[in-house]
């Protein structure tokens, strides 16, 4: 496969990868709150 042109990104990974990003600072934020109470 050809990688697509420099600055430029396919939507579905990048947005995979935000949603990847989010749960794992969700989960963070989770441990966090749980280990302070």
């Amino acid at each position: 496969m050809d990688n697509p042109a420099p600055g430029t990104a396919d939507p579905t990974t990048v947005l995979g990868m935000a949603v990847l990003t989010v749960r794992l600072h969700v989960d963070l934020l989770r441990v966090t709150s749980a280990a302070c109470r």
